[in-house]
């Protein structure tokens, strides 16, 4: 196991992680799409996680609200993380609230860099002073995701609007709808635009 020194982490900045890339975020996604494909369920091209897709965007979305997926909704995360993990509920408020600000940070810095022509400089004080990112996302943010023409432009804005998107089926359907249709239970592939036809059908 390596451990980051460069991105320090909190107890409850360690549960978003661990939801979003592992348990029940990326990991178990990944998983459950392979095995839907090997019955036959899901096409292959299912089990290949692309950036840049309307999928990464879903998939982003799904990662981004998985501890909501749990528990059922923002209110119930806060209060089930304090008892199952003795982790504060004002602490958990503080590492998803950064969470957001960063999807906010990752949909704008392209836009900033390369659409409104910003200097790199402005671009980190934009960072660091309305985004309130620590010193190593400023570095990491302004980098690839300010000034890759792909990576930014594409990427970038998948994580903000994949979250919305799930955190609004979550308040107007429910996580169990939302678990049903994002794990594709129901043989259908789930990206950003197939999520909301199945989930408001």
């Amino acid at each position: 196991m390596e451990y980051n020194t460069d991105h320090p982490l909190t107890a409850a900045g360690l549960i978003q992680l661990a939801a979003h890339e592992a348990m029940i975020g990326h990991y178990l996604n990944s998983a459950v799409t392979d095995l839907l494909w090997r019955s036959g369920k899901l096409p292959f091209e299912a089990t290949m996680g692309t950036m840049c897709t309307s999928s990464a965007v879903f998939q982003e979305g799904w990662a981004e609200n998985a501890l909501d997926v749990v528990y059922g909704s923002r209110e119930k995360t806060l209060t089930g993380i304090e008892k199952d993990f003795r982790i504060s509920s004002a602490d958990m408020k503080v590492v998803l609230a950064m969470a957001d600000l960063q999807n906010v940070a990752k949909h704008n810095v392209s836009v900033l860099y390369q659409r409104e022509g910003m200097p790199i400089d402005d671009v980190r004080n934009y960072l660091r002073n309305e985004c309130i990112m620590p010193d190593h996302l400023v570095k990491k943010l302004s980098g690839g995701w300010a000034q890759n023409p792909i990576f930014g432009p594409m990427y970038g804005p998948a994580y903000f609007v994949g979250t919305k998107v799930v955190r609004d089926a979550i308040a107007n359907v429910g996580a169990k709808r939302v678990a049903e249709v994002g794990l594709q239970t129901t043989g259908r592939l789930s990206n950003v635009v197939t999520f909301q036809e199945q989930i408001y059908q």
